[in-house]
């Protein structure tokens, strides 16, 4: 949190723009996905296979960036109230949510048409963004929140 007089609503609202977009980039890679997997008339042939992990991949890191933005915007408000940011049931099973949603329903969607190895090769790819999600996004949120002071970005 900016405990200066410093106005960052423009920086905010470039950060929260930015975390639109790739939720919008989001969206639009997983119905790509899903339009791709159930219309195509062999999903399980390789150049298939291949373009799904990469738009697979593709939709990791964007709500990798997505989740990223949103939560920097919190370190340039002014009033955030002090039970937000906290480690609490809530806090944590949203943050789960998203670690789950990030790579969790692809690899459940490819599982349901008997990809099996692409399913493998993005669970790989998914428990290391989430390993990334965690080390540079949640983490360093819960601790810059045990020290407010600390927490000009």
């Amino acid at each position: 949190m900016s405990t200066d007089e410093t106005d960052y609503s423009d920086y905010i609202t470039h950060l929260s723009n930015m975390g639109n977009m790739y939720s919008f980039l989001s969206g639009f890679m997983f119905t790509a996905i899903t339009v791709l997997v159930t219309q195509l008339p062999d999903p399980s042939s390789i150049m298939a296979q291949f373009i799904l992990f990469f738009m697979a991949v593709m939709l990791d890191i964007f709500i990798f960036y997505m989740g990223s933005f949103y939560q920097r915007v919190i370190y340039f408000c002014k009033n955030v109230p002090p039970n937000s940011g906290k480690k609490s049931f809530f806090n944590i099973l949203s943050d789960t949510s998203v670690v789950l949603g990030l790579g969790g329903i692809t690899v459940l969607l490819f599982l349901l048409l008997n990809l099996v190895f692409l399913a493998l090769a993005q669970t790989l790819a998914w428990l290391l963004v989430s390993i990334t999600v965690y080390k540079s996004v949640f983490k360093q949120y819960y601790e810059k929140r045990k020290h407010p002071s600390n927490s000009s970005m």
